[in-house]
């Protein structure tokens, strides 16, 4: 995202928080910050990633304060959720909110509050987190009222469990009690046997002795057992079943060695959502990341939904490179995402940038205003050579950053048969 001045937005007066983009004509929601080196916070907060709970349009400074500029927003968390928010799409965000203060922590940072009645809600649906400085008081608040709002028990950081036992607290923990663990010895140890077996030698031959004749007693009553079964078996008429009938009905247990086949591949988004939503880490270590992606196109319909495709398909790509998402489900969610991500013509391009210009690199604001201006141009050697040009930014912005390759991608094969218009 490029530096920017106040001069493309107007800003709120002072107390409020509703302001214009000038560039876009949209309404914007405005935070601003104080800081002891504001040029520094606001780089800081213009390289955060988006995701669900970071949606950071621009960073800037203005009168020594850093503004602040996210999408309009309509109402809180806490409402949204009281509204009916579906269950899916809480446990979405649910999922995220940790990653999202990881990478806030990683940058330095932290929520200015994680009170979901003062988290505000984007138009399009989203939490929008106000990162601040340092640790904020929301830092040491764990989020768990915003889980409990959205459904999920917070299980807490998970403890290694070096020294624990099945239901037992860990081994520092319990500390020394009145009656200590007993040990067992090292020569036990050794000739394998039981800590029981280390008392009175006599105590323990009889012991032995008398599991010896227990054993005796349980086969010469098994081999009783195993004959009148014979014997009834060779009386029964042949081709019969000698078992009673309620037996004869249960089959004998049969252990299958083979591996288990893998799920098949759903061939739609919501089969594919259904699922990650069971084992996200079938696609990758940013399993979770698709599934919310996924959720957001089943959920979405018309330039809204070719958007969150978009988002995806960008996902994947850099899945794929760093080895974070892998496997047919995530090749299966490239397939299925394409088609819907891709516009038809420049309207369809249009209206799918639009939704979110800064999300497909820091021109594409700049570039949506030439489209917008190429759309309603006649046709004619104008739109020819303005095409033209807009396709070779669109083929060298990735490489310079301008762009994602995921937005070229969707572009080029809009603006190509603009250029042969006669």
């Amino acid at each position: 995202m490029s530096e920017k001045t106040s001069e493309r937005y107007v800003l709120p007066a002072e107390g409020e928080d509703v302001g214009q983009d000038v560039l876009l004509d949209t309404e914007i929601t405005v935070a601003t910050l104080d800081s002891d080196q504001p040029g520094r916070l606001a780089r800081v907060l213009r390289q955060l990633p988006a995701g669900d709970w970071l949606d950071l349009r621009d960073a800037f400074v203005h009168e020594s304060r850093v503004v602040v500029v996210l999408p309009a927003t309509d109402g809180t968390l806490a409402r949204a959720v009281a509204s009916g928010m579906p269950e899916h799409r809480r446990t979405a965000l649910a999922e995220m909110l940790r990653p999202a203060l990881r990478v806030l922590d990683e940058h330095g940072l932290s929520p200015r509050t994680l009170d979901p009645a003062r988290v505000a809600m984007s138009r399009t649906g989203f939490p929008l987190l106000v990162p601040v400085e340092g640790r904020s008081v929301a830092t040491d608040q764990e989020p768990r009222a915003v889980l409990a709002l959205l459904g999920v028990v917070d299980p807490g950081p998970v403890e290694p469990d070096v020294g624990r036992g099945p239901g037992l607290p860990p081994a520092a923990a319990a500390g020394p009690g009145p009656h200590p663990r007993p040990t067992v010895p090292a020569a036990v140890r050794r000739v394998g046997l039981s800590p029981a077996e280390t008392g009175d030698r006599s105590r323990t031959w009889a012991s032995r002795g008398a599991v010896i004749v227990l054993v005796a007693l349980l086969a010469w009553g098994a081999a009783i057992a195993l004959s009148q079964r014979s014997v009834t078996v060779e009386e029964s008429a042949p081709g019969t079943d000698a078992r009673p009938a309620s037996a004869s009905a249960v089959e004998d247990p049969v252990v299958s060695l083979a591996p288990a086949a893998p799920p098949a591949v759903p061939s739609t988004v919501p089969g594919l959502v259904e699922v990650l939503r069971a084992d996200p880490s079938a696609a990758g270590a940013s399993g979770p990341a698709l599934l919310a992606s996924l959720q957001a196109v089943a959920s979405s319909t018309g330039s809204q939904q070719a958007f969150a495709a978009a988002g995806a398909l960008e996902l994947v790509r850099t899945g794929r490179e760093d080895g974070s998402l892998v496997g047919p489900l995530v090749d299966r969610a490239a397939g299925l995402s394409g088609p819907l991500a891709q516009p038809a013509d420049l309207a369809g391009l249009v209206a799918l940038t639009s939704v979110d210009p800064a999300a497909f690199g820091p021109r594409t604001p700049k570039f949506l205003g030439r489209l917008q201006a190429l759309q309603s141009a006649p046709a004619g050697d104008t739109v020819v050579v303005e095409s033209t040009e807009l396709l070779a930014i669109v083929r060298a912005g990735p490489g310079l950053g301008e762009f994602t390759p995921t937005f070229a991608a969707l572009a080029e094969p809009v603006l190509v048969p603009l250029t042969a218009q006669p």
